[in-house]
Order: structure tokens, then C-alpha cells, then sequence
């Protein structure tokens, strides 16, 4: 497998590296950041990388039969201090009103 990328000496296991540079090509790929930040879907605050008690909820779409569209969703993320003063259920519930997914399920006058 190797015989055309290296010259061998049949005398010793020797390899002569002379042409291995020849067969390499440089693929230079751009560079993409680790760590993407979020924001909550409900406050508009930056998720930090150390908020542990942040969530993601993706929600699957549904077509008119109610069957789950692969790959289709929407995204929610809360975070932790959200959660922490147990406005979750309700940011949520007022979230999914304004992107039709619920009805008549949250009202500011309440």
C-alpha cells in the first residue's frame, strides 16, 4: 500500500521520505467558533456558558393531519434566572401563543 509513497531499501527498513511531500495537499478550512451564545427566548439575556440551569426546548412542528415533520421545529431557550423566579411555564405558554402554536392560553391581564 505504501510502496508509492515511500522508497524502501530492501536491505534495511529504511524509508526514504524524498516524495511523501508531494502526495500531501494542504486543505486550509475557515474557522468556526466552539461556543455559540444564546439568548433567552423570554428575557432576551445573553446565556452565559457557566448558567447550568439554562434549557433548549425544541417543540416539533406538525402538519394538518397532526403528524411530526422531520427536522421542522421551533426553539425556545430559557435561562437560568428565568427558571429560577418560576417564570418558565408562563414565558413558554406566552411564547408558543405568539408563534401559534397554543391559543388562548396566556393573557397579560391575568
Amino acid at each position: 500500500m505504501f510502496k508509492n509513497l515511500y522508497q524502501t531499501n530492501s536491505s534495511s527498513n529504511f524509508i526514504n521520505f524524498k516524495n511523501h511531500h508531494k502526495n500531501i495537499s494542504i486543505v486550509q478550512e475557515p474557522r468556526v467558533e466552539l461556543y455559540v451564545p444564546r439568548k433567552c427566548s423570554a428575557s432576551n439575556r445573553i446565556i452565559k456558558a457557566k448558567d447550568h440551569a439554562s434549557v433548549q426546548i425544541n417543540i416539533v412542528n406538525v402538519d394538518e393531519e397532526g403528524r411530526a415533520i422531520p427536522g421542522d421545529f421551533t426553539t425556545y431557550a430559557l435561562s437560568g434566572y428565568v427558571r429560577s423566579r418560576g417564570e418558565a411555564d408562563d414565558s413558554l405558554n406566552r411564547l408558543a401563543q405568539r408563534d401559534g402554536l397554543l391559543k388562548n392560553v396566556w393573557s397579560y391581564s391575568r
